[in-house]
């Protein structure tokens, strides 16, 4: 009965070990969130919004992969060894219950880090509840306006600071900069337009008098806003694994303020992610993952147009009108695939791209643990 219950519980110390060996850095994926999908670094597995996004944002929610396998080398159970041949004893306040961990073989990684991410973001997306205004007069909600495929590129850096807060939980915060610019193409039809315009006697229903053509013309126009603000956001995440194979899910929440929007942005990212390590030497650690990243970013966004009726006939004039449109990110989920480079137990570089659907995002970043 002593040895069950001694295998049992190594049984469960193995589970909760070897769940150090994969975290995840949560890019901002968010505004674009946005997205933001966010930003990511852990003691083993280095991602946003996206972070993102990113709008979404992203927002991105912002999202990297580090690797432990000290438990390929040595039998569970048996406690790591230091260099004078006795037991380490983990004198790190973090993460709890880490001495229990290091008795049974694991060698973990450092408990604190600090990671630079780079996150460029495009994403089509869904546009809705337009409201207009000429002169300062109060916004209307019109229906007549015709909408194109309308996409947004952001481009962000952030900085994150993480800690491993259990063997099986790292947590984060996170805080950048975005940058971006949006192409809203728009087309509507001349009657409508003149007539919220308060010149509708220019297109007389006919036949006396006659109806001018231009009046059954419609009129394209691209609004094109550019945008930049700040994000903050915090986030989480949890790691399992065995052997060489693990599983991370990262998920966060960022807020993002945007010059261009008079509201802020809620996002939320989360990126399930999956991989083994290839761990070609102890001190070079080489990660593989693939997974998936949920973006959710709503936002309005205010700017301004012309109105080219001098197009459709030199007699009119054009005309500027304010706007405020509803924008969410088209598609929630895409895919990620990605690879993370441990230099032993301080340094580490992930590079990752997303695709599928209509977004694209690529991740770069670099981390620090001590």
């Amino acid at each position: 009965m002593a040895n069950a219950n001694t295998l049992s519980r190594r049984r469960k110390w193995d589970w909760c070990g070897r769940a150090l060996l994969a975290c995840a850095l949560t890019g901002l994926v968010g505004l674009s969130s946005a997205q933001d999908k966010p930003e990511e670094s852990n003691p083993v597995a280095e991602e946003e919004s996206s972070e993102a996004s990113a709008g979404g944002l992203a927002s991105a929610e912002a999202k990297a992969t580090e690797l432990n396998t000290s438990l390929d080398d040595r039998e569970l159970g048996k406690p790591v060894i230091d260099a004078t041949g006795g037991a380490v004893t983990y004198d790190r306040a973090l993460p709890f219950f880490g001495q229990k961990v290091v008795d049974l073989g694991i060698d973990l990684p450092n408990p604190y880090g600090v990671t630079l991410t780079g996150v460029r973001i495009r994403q089509d997306l869904l546009i809705s509840d337009l409201e207009i205004s000429i002169g300062g007069s109060p916004p209307q909600q019109i229906d007549f306006v015709q909408f194109d495929v309308a996409e947004a590129d952001n481009l962000s850096a952030q900085i994150r600071g993480d800690l491993w807060l259990l063997p099986f939980m790292n947590v984060y915060a996170i805080a950048g900069r975005i940058d971006g610019d949006a192409t809203v193409p728009l087309g509507f039809p001349v009657d409508d337009a003149l007539d919220f315009l308060g010149l509708g006697e220019l297109c007389p229903p006919g036949p006396v008098p006659p109806r001018p053509a231009f009046c059954d013309e419609i009129v394209t126009a691209v609004a094109e806003p550019d945008y930049e603000g700040y994000n903050v956001g915090l986030g989480t995440v949890l790691a399992f694994g065995w052997k060489r194979f693990f599983t991370v899910l990262p998920i966060t929440y960022v807020y993002s303020n945007l010059d261009l929007i008079d509201s802020n942005i809620d996002t939320l990212t989360v990126s399930p992610r999956f991989g083994f390590t290839l761990n070609p030497k102890r001190s070079h650690r080489v990660a593989l993952f693939v997974g998936a990243t949920y973006l959710d970013a709503s936002f309005d966004i205010v700017s301004s147009v012309v109105l080219p009726l001098s197009q459709v006939d030199p007699s009119l004039e054009d005309v500027e009108i304010d706007y405020k449109i509803r924008q969410d990110n088209k598609d929630k989920w895409n895919y990620l695939l990605g690879l993370n480079y441990e230099l032993k137990k301080a340094w580490s570089v992930q590079a990752e791209v997303g695709f599928g659907g209509s977004r694209e995002d690529v991740i770069v970043s670099g981390g620090y643990r001590w």
